[in-house]
């Protein structure tokens, strides 16, 4: 995920990018992934810097400072007080701005990155020329561009060589300021850098056009080559976000779709599984009128029938559950015992009536179907019936009868 959201930022396409970066850092936000998340601020705050909402990219750096003052990561620190310090020069804010780049300063100090250096160093220059001091920006962008044989990064030093022309050209030495604005130009080239060219050949040009209208024109031309280079590379840019855009709400129509059938499928689920507790309910019930089964097997059914409805509820109710307590397992455990402490005595009154209501009935019910047997048999052999009922009654040999005859 951050892999793919940095290759669009490279691409230019920063808009897309954002979300790519929000669902990476959740995701290292829930596995407290350090590293990942500070790496993952300072990407977020650059994007936004890079899509001009400085505001923005201001709060992600800050989060990054604090982050790094909490895991006590040093790198961290300074990078996350560089960038605050310039976006607030992009703000205009170079008071603020004054206060993290010399604590970037001091902190770098103690890591010794030639790097963030190189960075630190050109935005001091920056806010001393926007307060006018020239005589003390001057040596700040010199000590950048010194730094560039041990950092290689020629987009730093040809920033920095632009501010030194700028500088000069304030105090009129055309000479002097036209010597840096080209060595920035030949550094922006060398270091693949189009839009400090495009500047840089834009001053020069501007330097040119009362003296020597050659150069005047030819600086011109070229500046307007990389104009149209760079609107170019914008429109192909704007396309390639399009495309994007139109890929990535195809996936999203997709993955809806699939979300879409399997919500139907587990509804369908569901529903059987209702329609199933329904028919065992009904049919328990009209077990419970008759003597096909006993009564063990009764109470055995009766308790099968509450296990199996309460466990339904339990899963109807725990993606709510889930849902509304963000799977916190603490969360979780209080409400399920909060459910608990509803149902079980629930299930408890139920499990009594079935054991000695239905049961009951159950017995009786077998109890009267005994007697209406009985009955039926007495009224087919009604001698039998009487001969059963007078044992002491009995017929002797010639037809008399016994002692106990009257």
């Amino acid at each position: 995920m951050d892999y793919l959201a940095v290759g669009l930022v490279i691409k230019g396409n920063y808009t897309n990018s954002l979300p790519l970066f929000f669902e990476a850092l959740q995701e290292a936000e829930k596995y407290g992934y350090a590293d990942r998340m500070g790496s993952l601020l300072n990407n977020i705050g650059d994007t936004y810097a890079e899509l001009g909402d400085y505001n923005r990219a201001i709060v992600y750096a800050k989060r990054n400072l604090i982050l790094s003052q909490r895991e006590h990561d040093l790198e961290l620190e300074v990078l996350a007080c560089l960038n605050l310090g310039e976006y607030f020069i992009n703000l205009g804010q170079v008071d603020s701005a004054l206060i993290y780049e010399n604590k970037a300063y001091e902190r770098n100090r103690v890591f010794k990155s030639s790097s963030m250096d190189q960075d630190i160093l050109y935005n001091l220059g920056r806010i001393q020329a926007k307060f006018n001091n020239g005589d003390i920006a001057l040596p700040y962008y010199r000590r950048s561009v010194l730094l560039l044989p041990q950092t290689s990064d020629l987009v730093y030093a040809s920033k920095a060589m632009y501010g030194i022309g700028e500088l000069f050209e304030e105090k009129a030495h055309v000479d002097s300021a036209l010597y840096f604005y080209k060595h920035a130009y030949q550094m922006a080239q060398e270091g693949n850098y189009p839009s400090m060219m495009l500047n840089a050949s834009k001053r020069i040009a501007g330097m040119y056009e009362a003296n020597e209208k050659d150069s005047f024109l030819r600086y011109l031309k070229l500046s307007t080559v990389l104009r149209d280079s760079l609107l170019s590379a914008q429109k192909l840019r704007e396309v390639q976000n399009l495309t994007y855009s139109e890929q990535q709400r195809q996936l999203e129509l997709e993955n809806m779709k699939e979300k879409e059938e399997e919500a139907r499928n587990l509804n369908i689920t569901y529903t059987f599984i209702g329609i199933g507790i329904i028919l065992f309910i009904t049919l328990f019930l009209l077990l419970s009128r008759s003597i096909i089964i006993n009564e063990k097997w009764l109470s055995f059914l009766g308790v099968l029938g509450l296990l199996i409805v309460f466990e339904f509820i339990n899963l109807l109710i725990h993606p709510t559950i889930s849902r509304v307590t963000h799977e916190s397992p603490l969360l979780m455990l209080l409400s399920m015992v909060a459910i608990a402490s509803i149902l079980i005595p629930l299930h408890h009154r139920l499990e009594r009536w079935i054991k000695v209501r239905l049961v009951e009935k159950n017995r009786l019910a077998r109890i009267r179907n005994a007697q209406k047997i009985i009955e039926e048999a007495n009224r087919k052999d009604p001698e039998g019936d009487q001969k059963q009922t007078d044992p002491g009654m009995h017929e002797l040999p010639g037809g008399s009868r016994g002692p106990f005859e009257p």
